[in-house]
């Protein structure tokens, strides 16, 4: 990056500009990795130069009311997760009790029903992971200015998202979380003392995800018996996740901007 930048106490306020102009240039050009490690960097020189970079915007007198402040609204990404992803694995349930029974073929039908089962519950949850992250990255840069850095920023947070190609294990769920200064897992267990227990399970499930799609059993016991009230309890064990995820990011982007985002 441009070694100005470092040192733009000592240039004129025009070359500072030039500089960080030049940097964010040279952000935008690099990969995913190298691009977030050096972001924040950039972010604080451009707080000295300028005085004017906010990351944390208080209230004002004529902005709209706060969504959910007064009245406790999930996140979009929760109520998509309660409405339509409980929908769609209500109905690999349906399909579950249409072959139960006792003969061989309907039990071999039925460990396949609940091997997609567990895998939909992985997706889906993979997929609300996602969307509080981008819910939350969108929140922090529409409360950052100016423009161009905010449009870096959102930039920067969401390009090369573990959730974007990985399972939504609580490893990469908490280092997307992290790009936004979140230390994710000590936050949620903060809320129930009962989330550590979940998050072993949620590692559980993700192994299983993993066994169904590669055929290979080896780290789930070395067979592929899958009970449906394994798969049932990893459903209930999102959804509370869900819940507390949801209030963990609210807490933290409150503190962070200054005003609730849901």
């Amino acid at each position: 990056m441009n070694e100005n930048a470092a040192s733009a106490g000592s240039l004129d306020a025009d070359e500072a500009e030039d500089a960080l102009e030049a940097d964010l240039d040279q952000l935008l050009s690099l990969t995913d990795d190298a691009r977030i490690g050096l972001t924040l960097a950039w972010l604080t020189r451009k707080l000295a130069v300028e005085g004017n970079l906010v990351l944390a915007r208080p209230l004002q007198p004529n902005d709209p009311p706060e969504r959910g402040r007064n009245n406790g609204m999930p996140s979009a990404a929760l109520i998509k997760w309660e409405g339509d992803a409980q929908r769609a694995l209500d109905e690999i349930e349906a399909a579950h009790r249409a072959v139960e029974g006792s003969g061989r073929g309907r039990r071999y039908a039925t460990l396949q029903i609940n091997h997609a089962y567990a895998v939909l519950v992985s997706s889906q949850f993979q997929g609300f992971c996602r969307n509080l992250h981008s819910e939350a990255v969108s929140f922090i840069a529409t409360h950052t200015t100016p423009p161009r850095v905010s449009r870096a920023l959102r930039l920067v947070m969401n390009q090369g998202r573990k959730l974007d190609f990985g399972n939504p294990n609580p490893g990469n769920i908490g280092s997307d979380f992290a790009r936004i200064d979140m230390d994710f897992w000590s936050a949620v267990e903060a809320l129930d003392a009962r989330n550590q227990r979940r998050q072993d399970a949620l590692q559980d499930l993700n192994e299983w995800r993993n066994a169904i799609a590669h055929q290979d059993w080896a780290k789930v016991g070395g067979s592929p018996t899958l009970r449906l009230r394994t798969v049932r309890v990893w459903r209930s064990t999102c959804r509370a996740l869900a819940r507390s995820f949801d209030r963990a990011v609210r807490a933290h982007l409150t503190t962070m901007v200054g005003r609730s985002p849901w």
